[in-house]
């Protein structure tokens, strides 16, 4: 991996890009927009832009930059990382914005695997069994995921089916991203703070969490209304979901209490999940 900040407005003119973008940047919020394209060599891409503005800072936003940058390659090497968290080919800046470039592989982001998906494909369909099991083993990856961050005493923020690279194959490989530079330099442009997520709510590991909790949920086709509802018992929240797993998720959200909630608790819950192979199809 090479680290190219190009200082004229041609960063981009080395991909071959699509002519639509899967997502539009927010500056409010500080989200980027997402393109896909494919580099010199023929390899799948997905590029993260965050637009100038006029007026911006280019020195305090330049030196923003390179600071980020440099801490997403160092978190690349963090043993385990390459499995669970999608990997920066290249980042840089020309006169109109900013950009990481991350390898896709045969990846691409959740949101718009499922849009374009078969209503016959496992992802959609978590009531049979075997599905919602793979579904457990690539949850379980994004919260190795969540552990290496947390870890280096990073937050994510931003847990949404749009921070998920999936390839909808057969097997687990589910990656982490989205958690890059994007509120810090919200931050620096007085949009909404760092230390808050976007729901408003202060930022820390366990909002982390529940965050991560509904997408499971959504994922897994339960209700959060009635995940988050005490008053049905777990067996009854939905019919083909298990109570452990309810429990779990439940845990997740933080409506029910752990003494202690971070990576290795979460993915050991998953295990006993896969080893139990729920009950309910």
């Amino acid at each position: 991996m090479s680290n190219k900040s190009r200082r004229k407005a041609t960063f981009l003119s080395a991909y071959k890009l699509e002519d639509r973008y899967l997502q539009r940047a927010d500056r409010k919020s500080g989200r980027p927009s997402l393109m896909l394209g494919v580099d010199e060599s023929g390899s799948h891409v997905l590029i993260k832009a965050w637009p100038r503005a006029s007026g911006d800072g280019k020195e305090e936003l330049r030196e923003l930059w390179q600071h980020e940058v440099r801490h997403l390659y160092r978190l690349g090497g963090y043993p385990g990382a390459s499995t669970s968290i999608a990997t920066l080919q290249q980042a840089g800046f020309d006169d109109t914005g900013f950009y990481l470039v991350l390898d896709l592989g045969q990846r691409q982001p959740l949101a718009t695997l499922l849009q374009h998906r078969q209503a016959a494909h496992w992802l959609k369909n978590p009531r049979i069994t075997r599905n919602r099991l793979l579904l457990w083993q690539n949850l379980s990856q994004i919260a190795s995921a969540l552990e290496i961050l947390h870890d280096q005493g990073l937050l994510h923020r931003n847990i949404d089916q749009w921070s998920i690279l999936a390839s909808g194959g057969s097997e687990p490989d589910f990656q982490l991203t989205g958690f890059e530079w994007s509120l810090r330099l919200a931050g620096s442009a007085n949009a909404p703070s760092a230390s808050r997520t976007k729901t408003g709510a202060p930022a820390s590991f366990i909002e982390d969490w529940r965050a991560f909790g509904e997408l499971a949920a959504g994922l897994l086709g339960a209700d959060v209304k009635r995940v988050i509802d005490l008053r049905i018992v777990p067996s009854d929240v939905a019919d083909h979901l298990s109570s452990a797993e309810i429990r779990l998720l439940r845990q997740l959200i933080r409506i029910e209490r752990l003494d202690r909630l971070d990576g290795e608790i979460v993915r050991l819950r998953i295990q006993d999940i896969l080893r139990a192979r729920p009950e309910k199809s």
